[in-house]
């Protein structure tokens, strides 16, 4: 009836999403210094987080340059193979 695991993995999807927007908001710094208040153990576990989040921005960033680029290049062959 409910997924545990799914669930789980849902979760942890939201709570990544909300360390990087505090740690990319106006008030990062903020949260940065209360991160900085907790063990060591969490900390680490904090900061690979951000890295995670950080990581799948810039795959997405360049998966939408890709896009942009090959569509790009589309429009511009298509173009030239017109006026042939």
């Amino acid at each position: 009836m409910f997924d545990t695991e799914a669930s789980d993995a849902e979760l942890e999807r939201v709570l990544l999403l909300v360390l990087g927007c505090a740690v990319q908001c106006d008030e990062r710094e903020q949260f940065i210094e209360n991160i900085r208040r907790l063990d060591i153990d969490t900390q680490r576990a904090i900061v690979d987080a951000i890295q995670q989040v950080c990581y799948i921005r810039l795959l997405q960033s360049v998966s939408q340059l890709v896009k942009t680029s090959i569509s790009g290049a589309t429009i511009t062959n298509s173009h030239s193979s017109a006026s042939r």
